[in-house]
């Protein structure tokens, strides 16, 4: 959970679920895929949930739930 959020409506997020399947041609644009793949490769919630193409990172299927 992020304790603060720039969102002027809210305190803090929290996203229990990461990870997805590519199900259209509309997911190549999912900025969430991006961010897994890139700067949060590293992030123990979002590590190995993409494979890397030559278009860029791919969602591989895998999907978590995040109790912490």
């Amino acid at each position: 959970m992020a304790d603060h959020s720039l969102i002027e409506w809210t305190d803090a997020t929290w996203n229990p679920i990461t990870g997805c399947s590519v199900v259209s041609p509309g997911c190549t644009n999912c900025y969430a895929m991006r961010l897994a793949g890139t700067r949060l490769k590293h992030h123990p919630s979002r590590a190995g949930l993409t494979v890397d193409t030559k278009a860029g990172p791919v969602w591989n299927g895998e999907v978590r739930f995040n109790e912490q």
